[in-house]
């Protein structure tokens, strides 16, 4: 969720620091792992019942 008011801070300033807040903040997000890491997390295609055979 603070990634999310992170990007839209950023969005609304597009100052160069915001936008450094926001990596950081994903970064860490990224560690501590969640939902919100779901995409780092993820594959880049959905193939697993295509090939079940």
């Amino acid at each position: 969720m603070q990634q999310n008011k992170s990007w839209l801070k950023f969005i609304i300033t597009g100052k160069p620091q915001d936008y450094l807040n926001y990596k950081e903040t994903a970064k860490q997000q990224e560690i501590l792992g969640g939902e919100g890491s779901a995409h780092y997390n993820g594959r880049p295609c959905n193939q697993g019942n295509e090939y079940k055979g």
